[in-house]
């Protein structure tokens, strides 16, 4: 009779232990995804504005949204010599009149060719 009533309270535990850590653990991943992001981002931006001085022609891989694995590749070059922390303002390879918002978080990869012949490429 004793193990009958240790054994709900052993459940109980063991439940409330390993939700505690699922927590935890879930809190501190959350955190690093997101600093990792933010990194990463910033890295995009300043590829973005060294493309822009160079004038270099951007290739980038663009994710629909985040929930998304749908992705389309745009061309072109930067509009402007700075570039925004959230979004990039492309003028596009095809009709160079037109010119694309795009933001920073949906970019996957960046690929710039310089006229100098000169490639650089950085992803996620």
């Amino acid at each position: 009779m004793d193990e009958e009533t240790v054994s709900p309270m052993k459940k109980l535990t063991k439940l409330v232990t390993h939700t505690s850590y699922q927590f935890f653990d879930s809190f501190v991943n959350d955190t690093e995804e997101k600093a990792k992001n933010v990194r990463k981002q910033g890295e995009f931006v300043l590829e973005l504005q060294k493309a822009a001085a160079k004038d270099s022609l951007v290739v980038l891989q663009v994710r629909e949204n985040r929930l998304s694995n749908k992705h389309e590749t745009v061309s072109g070059w930067v509009a402007t010599k700075t570039v925004e922390k959230e979004r990039v303002m492309i003028r596009l390879r095809n009709d160079e009149q037109q010119i694309r918002m795009i933001p920073i978080e949906q970019i996957e990869k960046i690929t710039s060719l310089s006229p100098s012949g000169e490639q650089e490429r950085l992803s996620r």
